[in-house]
């Protein structure tokens, strides 16, 4: 191998000393796959990044639940208006709730919705009650929350079951 060929080599580990968007590609004769050694494996045959994006989807499933139960005690659940007295407070938390929104993340209580067996849903109780003729979910213990589309943390639900 020439000398040429390592300082290519070199020039390209010392661009990892730069943030991604800011390095010069690798040279089209140098044929290398470094991907690899970008993404470290952690003891648990995890790589780094993998690690970080779980962190991260735990945290904004805490935020999301954290936020649907401030919500859930401001509003009317009926007509799902904040209350009399929570009007104030309300505003700075619809601000937050439409900015997570907007990023891609999506809260869903499925409280009065219809419960079918497939639904990715846990569900923490069965209840007989005479007034429901089908299986409906009518109480949200913890959200469904969404990141683009991907579920992120699974709603648990009690659901009401019709009298035999």
């Amino acid at each position: 191998m020439t000398m040429n060929y390592f300082n290519n080599i070199y020039s390209t580990l010392k661009q990892w000393a730069f943030p991604k968007e800011y390095r010069i590609h690798l040279s089209p004769w140098v044929n290398i796959d470094l991907s690899i050694a970008e993404q470290p494996i952690l003891s648990n045959g995890q790589t780094d990044v993998q690690a970080i994006e779980k962190k991260h989807q735990l945290f904004l499933a805490r935020l999301a639940t954290g936020l649907w139960q401030i919500r859930q005690k401001m509003i009317d659940i009926k007509t799902e208006e904040p209350l009399d007295e929570m009007r104030r407070a309300y505003r700075p938390l619809a601000s937050i709730w439409d900015l997570v929104k907007n990023q891609g993340v999506i809260i869903k209580d499925h409280t009065g919705d219809r419960y079918d067996t497939g639904m990715s849903l846990k569900v923490i109780a069965f209840e007989t009650n005479e007034e429901v003729t089908q299986e409906q979910i009518i109480e949200t213990i913890k959200p469904g929350v969404y990141y683009h589309e991907k579920p992120i943390q699974i709603a648990e639900v009690i659901v009401a079951t019709p009298k035999p």
